[in-house]
């Protein structure tokens, strides 16, 4: 749990200074990494909703 904390924080510190500065001179680096970032989040999620689907599927031939 600490380590999603620790992501979960890192993540939203992206965010705020991605949108927050963008006259910066990395302001185009950190968009596109705090894109990839969304991008990776929504793969993990899709994978866990996969994994939890196939394990509940699994679940129900057991009971009938």
């Amino acid at each position: 749990m600490a380590m999603f904390r620790l992501f979960v924080s890192e993540f939203q510190q992206l965010q705020h200074v991605a949108h927050d500065r963008p006259r910066r001179a990395d302001a185009a680096r950190l968009q596109r990494r705090l894109w990839r970032t969304e991008i990776g989040l929504a793969v993990v999620a899709l994978g866990a909703l996969a994994m939890f689907l196939d394990a509940a599927t699994g679940l129900s031939a057991f009971t009938g």
